[in-house]
């Protein structure tokens, strides 16, 4: 969660109170970007006490496609990682919302829709 559309390589953090943090080397590991707002679960499933879940396909189609918009008109080959979990998305009212989601994104030039191992093969730092 260090980024919101761009893959980055994690660096170890020495917390330095009073002096200001010092970072070190970057990691050979190359990180995606991730945000509870692009994961199907928490606003789709009901767990007591914990997420209330059940919320409108609507909402959530509207939050990803406003993300997709942002990133595509702003960001230079942004990642967008959707977190779908096959026990939410699977639902019928879910594939409908994210078909829809795939048709808006699909409409624009040069969206490549890729499993992050494809993206980590050809991503490099600028």
């Amino acid at each position: 969660m260090g980024r919101d559309f761009e893959p980055y390589h994690p660096r170890p953090v020495e917390v330095r109170w009073e002096e200001g943090n010092v970072f070190g080397p970057p990691s050979r590991l190359l990180e995606f970007p991730v945000s509870w707002f692009l994961d199907d679960f928490p606003p789709t499933e009901y767990v007591p006490r914990v997420s209330p879940g059940l919320g409108s396909t609507e909402v959530l189609f509207q939050r990803w496609k406003d993300h997709f918009d942002y990133a595509y008109e702003r960001v230079p080959n942004a990642v967008l990682a959707l977190t779908v979990h096959p026990q939410t998305i699977g639902r019928a009212h879910h594939i409908l919302m994210l078909e829809r989601l795939l048709e808006h994104m699909a409409g624009h030039d040069g969206v490549w829709f890729a499993a992050l191992s494809d993206i980590y093969d050809v991503w490099t730092d600028d």
